[in-house]
């Protein structure tokens, strides 16, 4: 009897066991199946990316984009040529030593002291066959390609960054240095030569490339604020800041930049080679596990978020403001699934593109303040707006990339300051973040004159 029953009991079993088998059996067919259909309709539309680029002559994956930045005969080896110049001095030029190189830029109602500005010379004498170098190398204006390539751009550090940043440090505080010394020609040089360098990487497609070139342009504009602050400069040499400034093409950087990040999201993970001719599909079986759906359909939104923010780079800096907000919402409004690289990426190219626009406002205020400071030397006089120094003193009235309207003038002490109201809008009249003192606030992109010269 108990027999019968264990043998029942282990029928029992058996045809539970079966039955979950092949419940688990069709659980795993069919999931396998909809992954199957789902790998096969995003490798599709993962194709049909691919194809509209190339339809485009738009560049894809490592050796695309090494095509699309040739710059013809002779960019190598200029490229080459500032790379041997920049391994000749320093780039961290030590403690104590004038911040201008290194660091904060001082502002320029402050006071820099005997001992800083002894320690900055004796470095600089150090330096000057660099900056000698820098100066004609600087004469070429034409492309530079630096070495590297797109794939070792993506998996090692491009050193010419930094060491570029640090060449425009340098050429700026022998400007400065040269200014204070009295000596207004090397300084309109060495201004000269840094906006030169610093639009040495124009051609390079990235954004990290364009930051970094928005940031030495900076570096420049700065450098001339401290120089008309600490130094007599004549008429001819306010011209020439101005022509100098006029080639600070901050404008379009963003866009340009965008090319490669677009580019390079179509290759596989680091450490994998790029692809054959044509993407994978799913006849490819290797790639497409290396590079599963859920990458895939990333990359998909991601290049889609990338090119919202190439048709953004074609507005105007005033137009792009209000699209940018709309984006801004409509990275929030995006399910986590699928997304979040197109997220990041989109928040962090949108902040690049405030970048760029606030280095046009300071760029235009720049060009105003000059033609201020050469109104006043010739006639003794002041005026309340850029419109008032066309033509004689400034070809056009600049427009302010945030407010669209004129960039601004104003009285302050014995000075004056220009600028743009700035990405929050507001008129501070003048003041910056620091004299704003409120965290909800931007402050003014400026540029200052505190001290009108004697006639």
């Amino acid at each position: 009897m108990m027999d019968r029953e264990l043998s029942s009991s282990l029928g029992a079993a058996k045809t539970v066991l079966i039955v979950l088998l092949g419940v688990l059996g069709f659980v795993v067919v069919a999931g396998l199946g909809a992954y199957m259909v789902v790998a096969w309709n995003v490798s599709k539309r993962f194709d049909r990316e691919v194809s509209k680029l190339r339809a485009e002559d738009r560049p894809v994956g490592y050796s695309g984009l090494d095509r699309f930045y040739d710059l013809g005969p002779g960019a190598a080896s200029r490229g080459q040529a500032y790379v041997d110049a920049f391994a000749k001095f320093p780039h961290d030029a030590g403690e104590g030593s004038l911040v201008l190189y290194f660091g904060e830029t001082p502002d320029i109602e402050d006071e820099i002291g005997r001992d800083a500005l002894e320690q900055s010379r004796s470095f600089l004498d150090s330096c000057k066959p660099s900056v000698s170098e820098l100066q004609a190398l600087a004469k070429d204006t034409a492309a530079v390609r630096f070495p590297g390539n797109a794939k070792t751009w993506m998996e090692v550090e491009m050193p010419h960054l930094a060491a570029l940043r640090a060449a425009v440090r340098l050429l700026c505080l022998d400007a400065t240095l040269a200014a204070i010394d009295g000596n207004g020609d090397q300084a309109i040089r060495s201004i000269g030569a840094a906006v030169t360098v610093a639009d040495s990487i124009r051609e390079e497609p990235l954004a990290i490339s364009q930051l970094v070139r928005i940031a030495c342009l900076r570096l420049t504009i700065d450098a001339i604020e401290q120089i008309v602050n600490r130094s007599k400069v004549s008429d001819l040499q306010l011209i020439r800041f101005q022509g100098a400034l006029n080639q600070v093409r901050p404008d379009g950087l963003t866009a340009h930049g965008l090319i490669g990040e677009v580019s390079l999201a179509f290759v596989d993970p680091p450490g994998d080679e790029e692809w054959a001719s044509l993407p994978p599909t799913i006849s490819q079986p290797g790639p497409l596990l290396k590079f599963p759906p859920y990458l895939r359909l990333e990359t998909i939104y991601a290049v889609q978020t990338y090119d919202q923010l190439l048709e953004i780079g074609q507005l105007t800096p005033f137009d792009r403001v209000e699209a940018l907000d709309a984006f801004e919402q409509s990275l929030d409004a995006m399910p986590d699934f699928g997304h979040r690289t197109a997220r990041s990426n989109g928040r962090m190219i949108s902040l690049v593109y405030a970048a760029e626009s606030r280095c046009i406002g300071l760029r235009d205020a720049a060009l105003v303040a000059l033609a201020a400071l050469r109104f006043h030397s010739a006639t003794g006089g002041m005026r309340d707006s850029a419109d008032e120094l066309v033509p004689a003193f400034l070809k056009e009235a600049p427009i302010d990339p945030f407010s669209g309207e004129a960039i601004l003038l104003r009285g302050r002490g014995n000075g004056y300051v220009a600028y743009s109201v700035g990405p929050d809008l507001d008129d501070d009249r003048g003041l910056t973040l620091s004299d704003v003192g409120n965290i909800n606030k931007d402050g003014d992109l400026t540029f200052r004159v505190i001290a009108l010269p004697d006639r």
